[in-house]
């Protein structure tokens, strides 16, 4: 079964999540309510739930500094549902960096919406076990001493490049949905138990292109998608996406796309219809080869 924690400083709120769903039929149980974040933090390091569901606004420990403690503590797990009582993109922000799976409004709250996102949380711990598993074998495999090594990286054993190619393609799918966050290369690494000297190796010599090309590539697709729709600040992009300044999202931009991101914007249009519509040259992406090592 799958624990879950619930933190919320409203018994209202309590009751009403722990009745909400049937949480046995999602392979779900309960290992504990509290109201504040201290308590819960306590909770995690006590039961080791593999999500939380969470208020941002509680005392003595708020539900964001809960879940930045437990992400630099604990990793990636527990997973984090964020739940508030007002509408604030600063909040929301931050929670999404600190690798929230979804930022749900008390007054939004029903059985479809927690649902929703149960089954998001449910998948993120799925495919974070699944990793986890997959780099401890390869790991098993790589201490067994010299010959087993060579086993495990020589370009004739199937077994080896598939389990080079099962590993990437994780970090990857990781790495692109926590594009928001700073994704360095030593947070990553740990994500997944390896060094980060091992880690720029494999993913060097697995896609042809180094963690920051990549990581810089999966951001700037996302920027691109956001600027898109009109609705951002070139600066409120670059924050969201976990740039410490815009003028350092603005040099990685021209770096990867070979215009700014003003230039970008510059080079779109509008039809009758409202649609946005890129008038200008798109530059080439950088794809991860596909074919097994």
């Amino acid at each position: 079964m799958i624990r879950l924690l619930i933190a919320d400083d409203e018994p209202l709120v309590q009751a009403g999540v722990k009745s909400m769903l049937e949480w046995s039929s999602h392979g779900i149980e309960i290992c504990g309510i509290c109201s504040n974040g201290s308590e819960a933090l306590e909770m995690i390091g006590r039961f080791r739930p593999e999500i939380v569901i969470s208020d941002i606004w509680m005392p003595e420990m708020d539900g964001l500094t809960l879940l930045k403690i437990c992400r630099n503590c604990y990793g990636d797990l527990p997973v984090f549902l964020m739940l508030t009582g007002h509408k604030d993109f600063g909040c929301a922000r931050k929670a999404i960096h600190y690798g929230a799976a979804e930022y749900i409004l008390k007054q939004e709250l029903t059985a479809q919406s927690l649902e929703h996102a149960v089954r998001s949380a449910l998948q993120r711990v799925k495919n974070l076990q699944q990793t986890r598993d997959m780099v401890s074998a390869c790991l098993t495999l790589l201490r067994k001493g010299n010959e087993d090594r060579k086993d495990f990286t020589s370009a004739e054993n199937p077994a080896g490049k598939k389990r080079h190619r099962n590993v990437i393609d994780r970090i990857q799918k990781y790495m692109q949905e926590n594009c928001t966050g700073k994704l360095t290369l030593r947070e990553t690494a740990s994500a997944f138990g390896l060094s980060p000297n091992y880690l720029s190796a494999l993913f060097t010599k697995s896609c042809g292109y180094s963690f920051t090309e990549y990581r810089n590539h999966i951001k700037i697709e996302e920027a691109k998608r956001m600027l898109d729709t009109g609705g951002m600040k070139i600066y409120e992009v670059a924050e969201y996406l976990g740039f410490d300044s815009a003028f350092y999202f603005s040099k990685v931009f021209k770096k990867t796309e070979g215009i700014s991101p003003r230039e970008y914007l510059r080079g779109f249009s509008s039809d009758k219809s409202g649609r946005r519509e890129y008038t200008g040259r798109p530059a080439p992406l950088a794809r991860c080869p596909q074919e097994e090592l």
